[in-house]
């Protein structure tokens, strides 16, 4: 499972432009995702954890890409 802690969570909601040429839509996104992190956080604490984790908070995209493949071989 990836995973990231909240701060940088949040910080890649602000940052997406899921439509980039349509500010107002990609702020519903965001909205809806904000909206969602509680539930998220819940689910992680309760239960989430317990699955292999890899904590992409400090990753780029790409490296988690990367992270992935190499997780599952190791398990």
């Amino acid at each position: 499972m990836l995973h990231a802690d909240p701060a940088p969570l949040r910080a890649r909601i602000e940052a997406s432009r899921e439509y980039p040429h349509d500010e107002a839509l990609s702020e519903a996104v965001r909205a809806h995702r904000r909206r969602r992190i509680t539930d998220y956080e819940q689910a992680f604490a309760t239960w989430l954890h317990t699955a292999h984790v890899i904590d992409t908070g400090n990753l780029t995209p790409g490296q988690a890409l990367e992270a992935a493949p190499a997780h599952l071989a190791r398990t």
